[in-house]
């Protein structure tokens, strides 16, 4: 027998009463999540709020243990230098206006948001197919771009000038990551250029990246110092570059704004695993970055056979994220098993000073000689120098991780680098500095060994190479405490500080951008 209409009525109304009170409930509490966890409020995709967390002594309080050990190596090796400044941050960056577009995965930022090489493109464009080399990227009707000088195809791209980018990166007007800097050197300044890749540009929702915390520890080193000299840094760094871009962004970027120093710091986009192939005996079949279905799990906004439900929310949802990882909390994570392997170089590349006549035998190293060759050219003859930093790697034999606070370097180690054992990219990750050691010592060029002073955990990581707030902070000490070992030295000299020679309105290479559209392109 059918309910009367008003039972009907009656019980649909309490029906969806109660769906609305679960969506209510569910809704503050992915609103407090986001909240707690510092994840924009606003934000249909997840997004980290730029700035959150940024009390210094609260990210240190993280991982006491680690921080402990840290402070008191440097306690007894510099005693000179206060360790109470590294709990100390600089203001927040300004914010700049939003780039006001329409929020894209990041892997389209590329074209849609970035300014890219106008020579590049026309190199790289195929009439009537666009950029059939780079499948998958949606290709946008117009491109913004910059002509770059002598039509170098290098830098490929550029950051756009003093905006707030969706990830929640600031850029300046000579479209650096960081607060705005005249184009002119104040009187009695030292300025400190950064180049290298995302590892030193920082993920974007990072409130301090190493260079601002540098300038910050050092204008607190020459107060303590009595030094009537002011640091600025700048961070010109952009992700997923090579050496030839950094060679180019000193020449055409850096070098106009009078800069003292320029540190490189960058050693993960020339050790790709088609490198490492060709140095590596690997038994059985296997294809490069691609574990056995069901091994690794897989990154967020990434679809595979591995991509679970909750990892397809995570992107979107603070409660999937934290369900995620309170399912995955447990026994620390081994290296999974993979095929038997040899390094396939002599042992005078393994270990050793490295023989620097042979570099072009290993890896990209010749390539990236060359280009700190050049860095180190056309710095000198402007009366700068460069300093060389090693690469940090968390990869070991035997390294075991968290299964929440080391996914994603889990991941990038047994995904990205399948099927390299942890003991293979080491190995390799140590020829590689101990180049950039050997190349420093041949060439008189200072280097900060941060791969040796920055522990080696997995609390300081967002994945294998790129740092968290923690790792960042640690990571800033030991280029400082390198920086105030050679600006001793300069000072002291009195080659330092040294006065802007030329007075400028506008920087000479960082104009306005402007427009290419696919018809211009086909039409070349």
């Amino acid at each position: 027998m059918t309910a009367p209409a008003p039972a009907r009525r009656r019980r649909t109304a309490k029906l969806v009463l109660v769906a609305c009170s679960v969506l209510f409930a569910a809704l503050v509490g992915e609103l407090a999540l986001r909240l707690a966890g510092g994840y924009r409020l606003g934000s249909l995709r997840l997004a980290q709020v730029t700035g959150a967390g940024s009390d210094g002594a609260a990210v240190l309080a993280r991982a006491p243990d680690l921080v402990t050990a840290f402070t008191s190596r440097w306690r007894r090796e510099r005693p000179d230098l206060d360790l109470a400044w590294l709990s100390t941050s600089p203001p927040p960056v300004p914010r700049q206006p939003p780039l006001g577009k329409p929020v894209r995965p990041q892997h389209d930022w590329l074209l849609h948001y970035y300014v890219t090489n106008a020579a590049l493109l026309r190199a790289l464009w195929v009439k009537g197919q666009g950029l059939p080399m780079l499948p998958g990227l949606a290709l946008p009707d117009e491109f913004t771009v910059f002509e770059p000088p002598g039509g170098k195809l290098v830098p490929r791209y550029r950051y756009p000038a003093s905006c707030t980018l969706p990830g929640g990166m600031v850029t300046n007007a000579f479209g650096f990551r960081g607060r705005e800097l005249a184009v002119d050197k104040p009187a009695r300044t030292v300025r400190i250029g950064f180049v290298g890749a995302s590892t030193t540009v920082e993920a974007q929702w990072l409130p301090h990246t190493a260079p601002d915390l540098v300038e910050h520890w050092l204008g607190l080193w020459a107060a303590r110092r009595g030094l009537d000299v002011k640091f600025e840094t700048l961070n010109a760094a952009r992700e997923a570059i090579r050496s030839a871009d950094l060679r180019a962004i000193v020449a055409d970027e850096l070098l106009p704004l009078e800069v003292d120093y320029v540190v490189y710091y960058e050693g993960a986009n020339q050790f790709e695993p088609g490198t490492l192939r060709k140095h590596v005996q690997i038994d059985g079949d296997y294809q490069l970055a691609s574990p056995p279905p069901g091994l690794v799990g897989n990154y967020d906004e990434v679809d595979s056979a591995d991509t679970t439900l909750l990892d397809s929310l995570a992107s979107w949802s603070a409660a999937a994220r934290y369900l995620r990882s309170a399912l995955q909390r447990g026994e620390r994570r081994a290296e999974p098993a993979k095929p038997t392997q040899r390094i396939a170089l002599p042992p005078e590349l393994l270990q050793g000073p490295f023989p620097l006549a042979r570099a072009g035998e290993v890896l990209e190293l010749a390539a990236i000689g060359g280009d700190l060759a050049g860095i180190r050219q056309d710095l000198e003859a402007r009366g700068a120098r460069l300093v060389l930093a090693t690469f940090w790697w968390l990869a070991e034999d035997g390294l075991s991780l968290d299964p929440v606070w080391g996914r994603n370097v889990f991941v990038l180690l047994n995904r990205a680098y399948w099927p390299f054992r942890y003991a293979t990219l080491r190995a390799l990750a140590d020829v590689q500095n101990r180049f950039f050691a050997a190349w420093g010592e041949a060439n008189g060029v200072a280097v900060l060994d941060v791969d040796a002073e920055l522990p080696h955990d997995e609390r300081l990581a967002i994945d294998a190479v790129h740092h968290n707030e923690l790792g960042v902070r640690l990571k800033a000490w030991v280029l400082f405490a390198g920086l105030t070992a050679l600006l001793d030295r300069d000072l002291a000299a009195g080659r330092l500080p040294v006065p802007d020679a030329h007075r400028d309105a506008g920087h000479p290479n960082l104009g306005p951008p402007t427009v290419l559209t696919r018809a211009q392109l086909d039409a070349r």
